[in-house]
């Protein structure tokens, strides 16, 4: 069900449809788009949806102004978003005037699912905490998009915080497959040195999004940082990606069966080799 299909996808799969976008954008990179590249269209993907549910004009200047960017700044992440099909460009006339501008589509049950979640959000008391699977999601996870964009210091750019957010999946993921979110193995799961890893993980510790541990490595005498998100996220994350495996092949979603077969890849090579380092 891309952007573009007749097919209408229930609100309530809209999560595995983020799932499978994700694997879509890292996974159909050409010879000239780098695995960073790829990370921050997962993060503006995220932007727009959050966006579009928010009612806003998703025009080309908007979407910009939004994030903090130019037009030539937005342009190639946002060619690449259409290329894959996950959205769309129709052009259409401003009210009043003979000017024509595009609009940017994407899927409608993402934007009613995220709609949905932020409904529940708001109408929260001030005392009460928004709960999913029976666990808690904390306040600044209600609104991940919004709170990364707002409150942004002085030194994260807008690439900085497209590839924080595009960044958070990825961690989920290992979480929910039981594997240790550390920097070196998230970028072995990437394939993005530590070292640029690093800012990004910053921002979102400062933005109180995760918590860095230090801790013993099991089996060893020296120390890693684990970076911890809210299990009620790593849960949503485990149950999407599990019901990815089924709904990508019976709704035919193009390359869904290969993509998955390439995650669970990586993920049993690292499970293998993190076995293996702190064999006693």
């Amino acid at each position: 069900m891309d952007v573009n299909s007749r097919e209408e996808l229930p609100v309530q799969l809209a999560p595995v449809y983020y799932q499978y976008a994700v694997d879509k954008i890292v996974c159909s990179r050409g010879p000239n788009d780098t695995q960073s590249k790829a990370i921050k269209c997962v993060g503006l993907y995220s932007v727009i949806v959050r966006m579009a549910a928010e009612d806003r004009e998703l025009t080309h200047a908007k979407i910009a102004e939004r994030i903090g960017t130019t037009y030539p700044g937005l342009l190639k992440p946002l060619e690449y978003l259409k290329r894959l099909q996950l959205v769309a460009a129709v052009r259409q006339k401003v009210p009043g005037t003979q000017i024509n501008v595009q609009h940017i589509l994407v899927p409608r049950p993402l934007i009613e699912n995220v709609r949905r979640d932020l409904k529940r959000a708001a109408n929260l008391p001030p005392d009460e905490d928004l709960t999913e699977f029976g666990l808690v999601v904390p306040r600044p996870w209600h609104d991940t998009v919004n709170h990364v964009l707002d409150y942004r210091d002085e030194g994260d750019t807008t690439g900085r915080a497209l590839k924080a957010l595009g960044l958070i999946p990825f961690m989920a993921r290992l979480a929910a497959d039981g594997l240790p979110v550390t920097r070196p193995v998230l970028s072995r799961k990437l394939g993005i040195a530590e070292n640029t890893l690093a800012p990004l993980i910053s921002l979102l510790e400062a933005r109180n999004l995760v918590e860095i541990e230090e801790r013993r490595i099991p089996g060893h005498i020296g120390t890693e940082y684990a970076i911890h998100i809210p299990s009620a996220i790593v849960e949503r994350v485990r149950r999407a990606v599990r019901r990815l495996e089924k709904e990508g092949s019976i709704r035919n979603w193009p390359n869904s069966v290969r993509n998955r077969t390439l995650a669970r890849e990586v993920h049993q090579k690292l499970a293998e080799d993190y076995g293996r380092r702190f064999a006693p």
